[in-house]
């Protein structure tokens, strides 16, 4: 490849060197290095995390602890949408009435609008939103307090004047001068609703597992999630289902007695099934499992505000903080092991040392939600800001003793994740069926007015909110078929079935129209409330139909039979970028160029959301932004002695051309000695070969305008010689341009200069085989 060099169609190394001479001045004080960025194994599990960005901040205002990021489904099955909240407090710690502000995302945490505080939603069985306020709860008697909660039945677009819920921890009682503070609200699937919160007693500071079985208006206690002794207080529970319906909680501990890093101890954890009392199944007890702490690094351990969140790929996410703001995930959804512990955001001053340090910088009062089935919003404040009960005097965390934080600003930081299961053949079904090129036929297309997520198109909308369903209301069977856009090798597919309830469904799967359809697997029976994936072994099909059985339990409205499908993911050997980290991040089974110039790393490859009408919600882009940077990604394949390479592509941004072609090595450089086949596609689709140091024309019987959406192959049926095709055209036989025989390995795409700027382009959909 000429590295350095402007490339033409066809052109001798010559001349291109002598048009581009003197870019750089002889003298000119420049440090280089190339180093290659591998991404992870397209076979293991992985979390990525992007950079933290400030999402709101004020220098006079005091802004801290998001009180509990939350998402709620919105728009329709057909377009679908989730609105993702971000409230946060207004006042400094302790002050009350507490006042706040409020932020709401409906791109997936990009970018952000001021909305209205209605308090923290939850959606509920009935299709309605219940939130209530995240405030301390109002003292009414001994064993009673009062919370305000308000309901929206339009998505949250308007809501229900405040009522008072009612909080009874009978037979417990609260002390005289101790309040109630609610930090999670639950809904078991056909079930109650469940409230963690905690309070004082008479033992101390007691963590409360609580139930409604009227939609929040009454709660009455189940069961203490931590009974507080002397040297033991119990405060904020995060509460959710795993993925396979257990009930998780996780609940701050500290130490009364004792003062600073002393006083915190680490957050234990307690699982319980949950059990129907006979005769109400709507109604439901707990048996907790023994309460554990969750082992995290030391400098993690002093840690509060615990916060679950199931995402609908079946992973089980957990955020808490002080002074590190941190993330832990569950892959396999149980919350049992914690397989990544990280920090994604911390603000105190570099070299502060001693007692206390935990109160430096950030409060630590992280919370999370779920933007799309693989992607978590993380959000942290920068400072704690406290006032004095009793002298009113103001401590900003962010310059305490004179020192100051990274970010002294009082604000809201946010940070996105990706947590992404194996496999990086994930197919767009959601995009695909939204632009036509895929068709569905279904039993499963009943629709509700009061719920507009439901319907076909339900089940790849991406959620596993139990009204976002592709439904048979008044059937104990329905069937899902769906035409690709192709033929596939499929080798996994994802199934959520009845969310909560227990229901099995048969895959089976035909490649032309005219077979007969052929079983691949059985889906359960089972009852979970996330993505099931099972890998039944590959099968080559374009056809695909899911037979669902009968579910045990219906939404409201939809029974007393039911048949369901919540949730489908299909998966293939075509690399998609759909199960790909974004924010700059190298894609999984790829490695990726980085210049370091002077320090300073340039890139110009990764996994992006602007398709550009592509079909699919993700692809890989090819950025040239620098003069001193040659943008440059190539794929890990294994050796073969005959490769076929196929990839649709686009050029999004300027006049081209692009490199392409297959390597011969899997070694991580980017010589043009790596090239097996090395080819250059113009803007107008004309596409020319390198060998023997010149650029040769192959003969084109078709223009292609590269500006629009196209698929290229590259056919090489021996190690010496391929046939190009463009959207399934021939349009000529070029030779190997190392002249060697060895083997074929992957697929490599670049810019053609590094004094040009300014080209994007995009690749998708790359088969490799």
């Amino acid at each position: 490849m000429l590295r350095g060099r402007r490339v033409l169609a066809v052109a001798a190394i010559a001349t291109v060197a002598l048009a581009l001479a003197g870019t750089v001045p002889a003298d000119a004080d420049v440090s280089s290095s190339v180093v290659p960025l591998e991404g992870g194994s397209p076979d293991a599990q992985m979390v990525s995390l992007s950079a933290a960005t400030s999402m709101v901040e004020s220098a006079t205002v005091p802004i801290q602890a998001p009180s509990s990021t939350y998402g709620v489904d919105t728009g329709t099955a057909a377009e679908p949408s989730r609105a993702v909240s971000v409230p946060y407090a207004t006042n400094y710690d302790f002050d009350h009435p507490w006042t706040y502000g409020y932020k709401v995302t409906t791109d997936g945490g990009s970018t952000f609008q001021t909305g209205t505080y209605h308090g923290i939603a939850l959606a509920l069985d009935d299709g309605r939103l219940l939130a209530w306020d995240s405030d301390w709860g109002q003292a009414v008697a001994g064993p009673i307090r009062k919370v305000n909660v308000q309901y929206s039945a339009d998505s949250g677009t308007t809501w229900s004047t405040a009522s008072q819920a009612q909080v009874d921890i009978s037979p417990l009682s609260f002390v005289t001068t101790a309040n109630f503070y609610p930090t999670s609200v639950i809904q078991v699937p056909g079930g109650p609703l469940l409230m963690g919160g905690y309070g004082g007693t008479s033992g101390g500071m007691t963590g409360f597992l609580l139930k409604s079985l009227d939609a929040g208006a009454h709660w009455t206690l189940v069961s203490v999630v931590g009974a507080a002794d002397p040297t033991h207080a119990y405060t904020e529970v995060g509460l959710a289902q795993n993925a396979v319906g257990e009930l998780v909680s996780v609940v701050r501990t500290q130490n009364p007695t004792a003062s600073g890093d002393a006083s915190y101890y680490t957050l234990r954890i307690r699982r319980a099934q949950l059990t129907a009392v006979a005769g109400a199944p709507a109604d439901r007890t707990v048996t907790w499992e023994t309460s554990t702490p969750i082992a995290l690094p030391a400098a993690l351990d002093a840690t509060i505000m615990p916060r679950l969140s199931l995402l609908p790929n079946g992973m089980l996410a957990l955020v808490g903080g002080r002074n590190h703001n941190w993330l832990a995930v569950s892959y396999a959804g149980d919350g049992r092991t914690w397989d990544y512990i990280g920090t994604f955001y911390r603000n105190y001053p570099s070299g502060v040392t001693g007692g206390n340090t935990f109160n430096y910088g950030s409060s630590g009062n992280a919370s999370l939600a779920w933007t799309e089935p693989n992607r978590v919003l993380l959000t942290a404040d920068t400072c704690h800001l406290l006032r004095n009960q009793d002298t009113g005097q103001v401590t900003n965390n962010c310059t305490r003793g004179g020192l100051n934080s990274p970010n002294t600003t009082a604000g809201v930081q946010r940070v996105l994740a990706d947590l992404l299961r194996r496999n990086v053949g994930k197919i767009d079904l959601g995009s695909k069926y939204r632009a036509g090129a895929i068709q569905v036929s279904s039993s499963l297309d009943s629709t509700f007015a009061a719920h507009p997520r439901t319907g076909v198109a339900a089940a790849f909308d991406g959620s596993n909110e139990q009204w976002s369903s592709a439904i048979a209301a008044g059937a104990s069977q329905g069937t899902f078929d769906i035409t690709l856009d192709g033929a596939y090798t499929l080798n996994r597919i994802g199934i959520s079935q009845s969310v909560g309830h227990t229901q099995s469904s048969v895959v089976q799967t035909k490649l032309n129209a005219a077979d007969p359809w052929t079983d691949w697997f059985t889906a359960g029976p089972n009852s979970r409330l996330a993505m099931t994936y099972y890998e039944p072994g590959a099968r080559q099909a374009r056809y695909v139909r899911i037979v669902t059985g009968a579910s045990d339990g219906c939404l409201p409205g939809a029974g007393p039979d039911c048949s369901v499908l919540n949730e489908l993911e299909l998966y293939s050997t075509v690399d998609s970028f759909e199960n790909d980290p974004l924010s700059g991040a190298t894609p999984r089974g790829w490695v990726v160029k980085e210049t370091i110039v002077n320090g300073a790393g340039r890139i110009g490859c990764w996994a992006t959301q602007n398709t550009s009408g592509s079909g699919s919600s993700r692809a890989l882009l090819i950025n040239d932004a620098y003069t001193d940077h040659l943008p440059t990604a190539f794929q890990k394949a294994n050796a073969a002695a005959s490769r076929t390479v196929e990839f649709r592509t686009k050029f999004l941004v300027g006049d081209g051309p692009m490199l392409f072609g297959i390597r011969n090595t899997n070694t991580t450089t980017f010589d043009s000695d790596d090239m097996a086949f090395h080819l250059m596609v113009s803007k107008s689709g004309a596409i020319s070969y390198y060998k023997g140091g010149t650029w040769n024309a192959l003969p084109v019987a078709k223009t292609f305008d590269m500006a629009a959406w196209n698929k290229i192959a590259i056919q090489a049926t021996s190690p010496t010689s391929a046939t190009v095709l463009i959207n399934g055209i021939p349009i000529g036989t070029l030779p190997r341009t190392d002249g060697a025989a060895g083997a074929l390995y992957g697929p490599q795409f670049s810019s053609s200069s590094t004094a040009d700027t300014g080209d994007q382009f995009l690749i998708d959909d790359v088969l490799t085989s």
